[in-house]
């Protein structure tokens, strides 16, 4: 699984972050979906498995976690990419 991230030298840079409970083992329960959160500063993220469009969510700053840039994804098993779009 990778995390990609884009950070900017200013704060005002676009940037999101990928975050997850277990980034470097992925453990969970077969057939079940995991949480994932983007972290980030623009208006609205896509997210992308395996180069599937998990859909774009609208950052809300009354929703938590991630103001409400979340999604529950459903792994395949061995190796998935994840990828934050901005």
């Amino acid at each position: 699984m990778s995390n990609i991230a884009q950070i900017g030298d200013r704060s005002d840079d676009p940037f999101s972050y990928i975050e997850s409970h277990t980034w470097a083992e992925h453990q969970g329960t077969k057939g079940k979906s995991s949480e994932v959160n983007v972290y980030s500063n623009c208006a609205e993220v896509g997210l992308l498995l395996n180069r599937q469009s998990l859909g774009t969510k609208t950052r809300s700053i009354k929703d938590l976690p991630a103001v409400g840039l979340n999604w529950n994804v459903n792994f395949k098993e061995g190796n998935n990419k994840l990828v934050a779009v901005i």
